[in-house]
């Protein structure tokens, strides 16, 4: 088994600075641990042909893949200079890194790293200031769907207020002038003649007339309704529409 190696300078005024670091295995056992805490840079400026035929500046591999030691490397880049793997001049190595023969323990020239670095289940770590958590990226607010716009109401068109029909006046029609009805012209009245009395005969002897006796109209009385007496109207003669006074025919004798 191979021995551990364990570098502790932590002063932020130095670099740590070295050829190699060679912790494998001899024969069948296991490869040593390496912690390297540096408060500056640190740079190992050389490599070596490792137990797996590469060139390593840091090694710890052991008789099989997984049986090398683990490797610890805290530099002072502090998030602001890389670790470049085949970088050495200011803050690297020159060669790879490596504790074993795959692909994931070993890291390869070429590699560079600003921040912390994990590989190999964290058996491999290169520690500087750990890179920021991202802050993840606001969710856009749902933009607001378009309020959908009305179709337009269309305005009814109004329908046409028809004319009114102009009610045709009434022909004014003069009244025929009224005739005055003449006054009837009363028919002359004629004297009426009374015929002269001719005798009646039985044939054998004249009837000789009685002679007439006057009848004297009672007077009148006056009707009385229980308080003033209702006097009788005087009798005035009876006309045929002449202005004389019709007289009764003189009474002929029968003989």
């Amino acid at each position: 088994m191979a021995g551990n190696v364990t570098i502790d300078n932590r002063s932020p005024s130095g670099n740590t600075a070295l050829n190699y670091i060679n912790a494998q295995s001899r024969g069948n056992g296991r490869g040593g641990n390496i912690s390297i805490w540096t408060g500056n840079f640190f740079r190992s400026s050389s490599s070596f042909k490792d137990r797996n035929g590469g060139d390593a500046s840091i090694s710890t591999a052991g008789s099989t893949a997984d049986n090398g030691g683990t490797i610890f490397l805290r530099h002072g880049g502090n998030g602001q200079t890389y670790f470049i793997v085949d970088g050495p001049a200011i803050n690297g190595t020159k060669a790879a890194i490596t504790r074993g023969n795959g692909a994931q323990s070993t890291i390869l020239p070429g590699n560079k790293y600003l921040h912390t670095y994990k590989q190999d289940g964290e058996k491999i770590e290169i520690q500087s200031r750990p890179a920021p958590t991202p802050t993840p990226a606001p969710t856009p607010a749902p933009a607001p769907a378009p309020a959908p716009t009305p179709a337009p109401v269309p305005t009814p068109t109004p329908a046409p207020t028809p004319a009114p029909t102009p009610i045709p006046e009434p022909a004014t029609t003069s009244a025929p002038a009224l005739t005055p009805t003449p006054a009837a012209t009363p028919a002359p009245s004629e004297p009426v003649t009374a015929r002269p009395s001719e005798p009646v005969t039985n044939g054998s002897e004249p009837i000789t007339a009685r002679p007439s006796e006057p009848v004297t109209a009672r007077p009148s009385e006056p009707v009385t309704n229980g308080s003033e007496p209702i006097t009788a109207a005087p009798s005035e003669p009876v006309t045929n529409g002449s202005s004389e006074p019709i007289l009764p025919a003189p009474s002929r004798a029968c003989y």
